[in-house]
């Protein structure tokens, strides 16, 4: 299956609106989805009681700091919510298992074989992965919350996407 994909460009002007720009590895290997710590900070770390560590592929113990809901901007213009693990990480982890037990598909393939990407059923949008030193990353921006007393038009899927 081929697929084309066009991207939007409201993500340049996100550049210059200064939105902080992420690379979510996309993590076949990850239990979890999980930000650094440093990672959408105008988004606040929730405690939710439930204490847990887990252990990465270098034989690293990381201890789960609480949770954070972000709303992402993709590179096809779509919005969406995410719910992440926060812990001691150099860089976003999107849990593939996660992202299908959510409801989405992964694919991964040589660009003759339709390439690869996530798509998600709740938004009815496919968002291209590029390879970038060894693994797949999703480019995403982070959208500035809003303040209270404001409004601000989000598309749709910007509070009920799937987590990745």
């Amino acid at each position: 299956m081929l697929l084309e994909m066009k991207p939007s460009n409201d993500w340049k002007s996100w550049y210059e609106q200064g939105w902080e720009r992420l690379d979510i590895v996309m993590d076949s290997g990850a239990s979890v989805s999980m930000l650094p710590t440093d990672v959408a900070t105008s988004y606040p770390i929730k405690q939710d009681g439930i204490e847990r560590s887990y252990q990465t592929a270098t034989q690293h113990t990381v201890h789960k700091e609480g949770t954070k809901f972000v709303k992402l901007g993709l590179m096809s213009g779509n919005h969406m919510g995410t719910n992440w693990e926060v812990g001691s990480i150099h860089r976003p982890l999107a849990s593939v298992s996660k992202c299908v037990a959510n409801g989405c598909s992964v694919h991964f393939a040589p660009d003759s074989e339709g390439g690869n990407w996530i798509y998600c059923p709740q938004s009815k949008h496919y968002e291209k992965l590029f390879h970038r030193g060894g693994v797949f990353v999703l480019p995403a921006w982070v959208v500035p919350p809003q303040k209270k007393g404001t409004s601000g038009f989000l598309r749709q899927g910007a509070d009920g996407g799937p987590s990745p």
